[in-house]
């Protein structure tokens, strides 16, 4: 994984690029992070860039522009991601509404502070979903981590249906029951597909 590094650049806005600004954090870092590259602190070419703690970086010009532009907004996205603030249901959608159009199930988790802040949003698995393969260890263990004071859980449907199966009961009951063990509060699972949202908190079932 390409390490997410501080870039900014010198007092210039950053333009638009393929409409990858709408993309949430975890999908931009696993765009940029297809592509290997030795280290980016030492490898910009881009003019006006800085990254902290080696200067201006110059002279290199193997890396495509586009790519330059998504690693500056990803450590934007991540050093100004805390200081939004989940309150809904219908927020946690236009977060991850990116998954929607996916054609692989994506388990997301999103840990948040007391005041509801999001701390950070990670993808835990990829593929069929099942109670053997979404294992609470995996889904806390960040958030153990991040001192969260709370999670939400979210997943898509690429069928387009968002009616939640068995396998998705099952799994929220299991980890409901577990984040009342460890002290962080299961705040809600969201189903999310091409047609909008199912949340687990607004039917009461959490």
């Amino acid at each position: 994984m390409l390490p997410i590094l501080m870039i900014m650049a010198a007092g210039r806005s950053i333009p638009s690029m393929s409409g990858s600004w709408d993309l949430p954090i975890c999908l931009l870092m696993e765009q940029v992070s297809r592509f290997q590259m030795p280290d980016l602190r030492y490898r910009m070419c881009c003019r006006g860039v800085t990254v902290c703690g080696s200067g201006r970086a110059t002279g290199f010009q193997s890396i495509h522009p586009d790519i330059i532009l998504a690693s500056i907004e990803l450590a934007k996205r991540y050093t100004s991601q805390t200081n939004k603030k989940i309150t809904s249901a219908e927020e946690i959608y236009q977060e991850l509404k990116a998954f929607s159009t996916k054609q692989q199930e994506y388990f997301l988790t999103i840990t948040l502070d007391g005041a509801s802040h999001i701390i950070n949003t990670r993808t835990v698995f990829i593929g069929t979903l099942n109670q053997t393969l979404v294992h609470p260890r995996e889904v806390f263990a960040d958030a153990i981590a991040d001192r969260a004071a709370g999670i939400i859980i979210a997943h898509n449907h690429p069928s387009g249906t968002l009616r939640p199966s068995r396998a998705d009961m099952q799994i929220t009951d299991r980890l409901s029951e577990v984040s009342k063990l460890v002290g962080i509060e299961l705040l809600d699972h969201v189903i999310i597909a091409k047609g909008g949202f199912y949340s687990f908190s607004d039917e009461g079932l959490l």
